[in-house]
């Protein structure tokens, strides 16, 4: 009873996630009314049984008022109307606003935050231009979550899906003289992958034995989540097996593990049967056998399985609703669009398949998006809901159970014109951070490292001249990333010089004032190099995705900043949308670049692309410093 310790306790559980460091912190509490044993006893059932896995804005006096009215029978709702406890509500404004210091401070995924202001910066800049929303319809794309190679998984998992149901509906219509219904079919394949047998009894043998004639039987077999699914967020393959209803009613809300301890059942029988049979894959092997569920086990099982998109689009969707102040009088001014109706709706309206390739195929999901409607929505949730295999179909096969209308006349030519008018914005990375130099150090007198290895790294070529010297100028380092690059004019001769600037020279009390000048055998030396006096003039920075255009006598060239080539000084740019057209060539990365010298350009100059690609020059740009981090 009492409450500071239980306080102290509950601190330690919600700040700390481990059961080793949570052990640690209770060991500290002074529990003056217990001996050492029955301590030790105390702290192993608080570990075993007590999880938090939410977090409520009320501090320690507020939970003490509020517990005052309740423990006389009122309700949380009524006391908090009585305390006069009242959510804070931020008056909506024309534009959207910021996460505030507490938000940021409570907002800890940085996927997020990112997404959100970048959000922020399209809205507020479209309002801005066009005045203010009506609604607004939202959708978070798999491009954010995945990349090339998981969705490229998920497509080899499809086809293999679709390949097994194949074989499994001819199996079942075999068997039973018809097509399955509903969950029929995941009945009957996992059967077949437990070779017969319940999961949770087949170690015992005939006792669990699942009857082929009684499958479809009501209440003689039911589908369990392994990891219970309020616990894990897990609805997949890999979480679920068949076992009789009444293993399914005794194990409850409890893992294998958990299920076959409490009841005192053979474990490690139940271990080697698990692993015999072959037809498990692995990673529900590795669910079924799996002992340490605590709540750290817990969480990381959620964070792994909440969907990404849903929790971005749901947080964004609420935030704007918060804060911004919409025209429309509609209760549904905020919907978020599920990626699955993007794609079904683009092949309905014949837009096209989607091009990876190029970064317009952004623009026309945007275009979809805006034209979807709430009950769209509603209607492709509804089937989804209804049908469990339904994400697996392809599109093709999705698009015959529903049909969408496309919203007006000659939609796809109308789609393709807009885009062909888009410039495509990034967002420069002017951005200073990494190490100053790599990581393995090497001799000034024969440019050797590790020595104690049989083959010792050996600095060659062009490393060797472009290093870094370390404080006690006994050793060397490559340099690391060359975050910026600085553009400089001869007054008279009107050539154009490049300056790099490595992330090593941001230490230093001041920049490097070297342009790079190839040497006779195309390899820069620095020591070569033209330094810039007063004969030069500085006319800008680059950095990373900033947008640059390059005038010769043959032809006039604009592009993002990608990288300059220490070696020759020319710089590499790539095509704003990624195409491949004109001098643009696609490389082994999936990027439309060029590399072009621009000593001898007619001119060289700089843009600023805001949010909705309108582009305007820089002009009369200061050198910047550096700054000296101890």
């Amino acid at each position: 009873r009492d409450k500071k310790i239980l306080n102290e306790i509950a601190t330690i559980f919600s700040y700390h996630k481990s059961d080793e460091k949570i052990k640690i912190e209770l060991e500290k509490v002074n529990f003056e009314f217990l001996n050492e044993e029955e301590k030790k006893i105390l702290i192993d059932t608080f570990i075993e049984n007590v999880s938090f896995d939410k977090f409520l804005n009320l501090s320690i006096k507020a939970i003490d008022k509020l517990l005052e009215i309740m423990i006389i029978g009122k309700r949380y709702d009524e006391a908090v109307k009585e305390l006069a406890y009242k959510k804070i509500n931020y008056k909506k404004e024309k534009f959207l606003r910021s996460l505030n210091k507490d938000e940021q401070l409570e907002l800890t995924n940085p996927v997020v935050k990112r997404a959100l202001a970048q959000t922020r910066k399209v809205i507020n800049a479209l309002i801005r231009k066009y005045g203010q929303f009506d609604k607004i319809h939202i959708e978070l794309t798999r491009e954010i979550k995945k990349s090339k190679e998981d969705r490229n998984k998920i497509k080899e998992g499809q086809k293999k899906f679709q390949n097994v149901k194949i074989s499994i509906v001819n199996k079942f219509k075999e068997d039973y003289g018809r097509e399955p219904k509903g969950n029929e079919l995941l009945k009957f394949r996992l059967l077949q992958e437990q070779n017969g047998y319940c999961a949770y009894s087949g170690y015992k043998g005939k006792e669990g034995y699942i009857d082929l004639n009684r499958l479809l039987e009501q209440g003689y077999v039911e589908i369990d989540h392994i990891l219970p699914l309020s616990r894990s967020l897990e609805d997949s393959l890999n979480n679920k097996v068949l076992c009789l209803t009444k293993e399914n009613q005794n194990k409850k809300n409890r893992t294998p593990y958990e299920y076959f301890t409490d009841t005192k059942q053979d474990w490690g029988k139940y271990e080697t049967w698990v692993n015999s049979l072959k037809n498990i894959r692995k990673p529900k092997r590795y669910r079924l056998l799996k002992k340490n569920f605590d709540e750290n086990s817990q969480k990381e099982f959620k964070e792994r399985n909440i969907n990404d998109t849903s929790f971005m689009s749901k947080f964004i969707k609420t935030f704007i609703q918060d804060n911004l102040d919409l025209k429309s009088n509609d209760k549904n001014k905020v919907i978020c669009i599920n990626g699955m109706l993007t794609n079904m709706l683009r092949y309905n309206w014949q837009v096209g398949n989607k091009c990876r390739k190029n970064h317009l195929h952004h623009a026309v999901d945007a275009i979809i998006i805006a034209f979807a409607t709430q009950s769209e929505v509603q209607r492709l949730s509804s089937i989804s809901a209804k049908n469990k295999e339904f994400i697996y179909k392809k599109v093709e096969e999705k698009s015959k159970k529903v049909k969408f209308e496309a919203p007006i006349e000659n939609f796809r030519n109308m789609v393709d014109k807009s885009i062909e008018e888009i410039f495509v914005s990034f967002a420069p990375r002017k951005s200073i951070t990494g190490e100053a130099h790599e990581q393995t150090i090497y001799s000034p007198k024969n440019y050797m490292a590790n020595k104690k290895q049989e083959k010792p790294s050996v600095l060659t070529g062009g490393s060797v001249i472009r290093n870094v010297t370390l404080n006690d100028k006994s050793k060397i380092a490559k340099q690391s990333s060359m975050p910026r690059v600085d553009i400089f004019k001869h007054k008279i001769q009107c050539k154009f010089y490049v300056v790099p600037v490595y992330t090593s020279d941001f230490v230093k009390k001041t920049l490097p004032n070297k342009a790079i000048v190839a040497g006779k055998n195309k390899e820069a030396n620095p020591k070569e190099w033209k330094e810039m006096d007063e004969n030069y003039e500085f006319i800008f920075s680059i950095f990373k995705d900033e947008l640059i255009e390059v005038k010769t006598k043959k032809e006039t060239i604009k592009g993002y900043f990608i990288s300059t080539d220490s070696a020759t000084g020319s710089i590499k740019i790539k095509n704003h949308d990624n195409k491949e057209h004109g001098i643009f060539k696609r490389n082994s990365s999936n990027v439309c670049s060029k590399s072009i010298g621009i000593q001898n350009a007619l001119s060289v100059k700089k843009f600023q692309v805001d949010a909705l690609g309108i582009i305007s020059e820089v002009k009369n740009e200061k050198r910047l410093g550096t700054k000296i981090k101890t």
